[in-house]
């Protein structure tokens, strides 16, 4: 799976970026699921150091989600770095202040107005539509009673 993965760096398939450019001496230190949060020094931009998992097919997940990443109601994935003291690989992730959605509305959605709930729904269904639209089908979509 890492020789697939060197293999989509160096056909430069995949974005790649330098361990060093993420700064980790920040005041985030951690997000809710474990990731790094670190600040991407060229850009100013804080960002989420997530693990890459060691799974076959996640080349492809990556190659997919950064072609679609874009999108406005879909998280942005910007590429994968590799940390040189342990070898191992991690997504550089758009950083979610308030966590993921299902975080944010464990949290809040008692004190959400019914037009932002609203907005919410309209948004999610725009990021799954575009996903539709591009043959991707996610496999994280749930409804959860509260």
């Amino acid at each position: 799976m890492m020789a697939c993965l060197d293999k989509s760096i160096s056909a430069k398939i995949i974005n790649f970026y330098d361990f060093n450019e993420f700064k980790t001496d920040i005041d985030h230190a951690e997000t809710k699921c474990g990731c790094a949060v670190r600040l991407w020094k060229d850009c100013n931009l804080l960002v989420t150091l997530k693990p890459l998992e060691k799974k076959d097919f996640i080349v492809k997940e990556v190659e997919i989600l950064q072609n679609v990443s874009f999108h406005p109601n879909i998280s942005r994935l910007y590429g994968i770095t590799k940390d040189p003291l342990n070898e191992h690989y991690y997504t550089v992730l758009q950083y979610a202040e308030n966590g993921n959605l299902q975080n944010y509305l464990n949290d809040n959605f008692s004190k959400l107005q019914l037009i932002d709930k609203a907005r919410i729904a309209i948004e999610i269904v725009k990021g799954v539509a575009f996903l539709h639209k591009h043959k991707i089908i996610h496999k994280n979509i749930y409804m959860k009673t509260k």
